[in-house]
C-alpha cells in the first residue's frame, strides 16, 4: 500500500504467522483510474510491491500447508463432487469451508 514501510509489512507477516491465517490472497497495489487512493503519497516501486506480494504469498502458503497437514487422515463431512468408478477407491469432495473452483479439494 502506498507509504507502507518495511517494518509495517513485516508486522503483517508476523500477524499472519501468529494468527495462522491459512486462506489469504493478495495483489500488488496499483493505481485505479479515479480512485482517491491515487493521491496517497509514497507509491512504492513496482519491484518492491511485487517482492512483498511474493513474500506474503509464501507465508500464506506455508501456513496453509501446515494446517492442511494436520487434516490428513481426519474424518469430516464432505460434499462429494465426483465419485470413483464402481469398485474403485478415490473420489473428490469439499468441506463446508471450501468453495468450488477457488479452494482446495478433499481426496476421498
Amino acid at each position: 500500500f502506498p507509504g507502507e514501510t518495511e517494518a509495517e509489512f513485516e508486522h503483517l507477516l508476523d500477524f499472519m504467522r501468529e494468527a495462522k491465517i491459512d486462506r489469504a490472497g493478495c495483489f500488488a497495489y496499483s493505481a485505479v483510474a479515479g480512485a482517491t487512493a491515487n493521491d496517497i503519497p509514497g507509491m512504492l516501486p513496482l519491484e518492491v510491491r511485487e517482492e512483498r506480494r511474493a513474500r506474503f504469498m509464501a507465508v500464506a502458503e506455508a501456513v496453509s500447508s501446515q494446517k492442511l497437514q494436520q487434516r490428513v487422515g481426519a474424518t469430516m463431512q464432505v460434499l462429494v463432487d465426483s465419485a470413483p468408478a464402481l469398485g474403485r477407491k478415490g473420489g473428490i469432495g469439499r468441506s463446508y469451508a471450501d468453495a468450488p473452483e477457488i479452494d482446495g479439494v478433499v481426496k476421498l
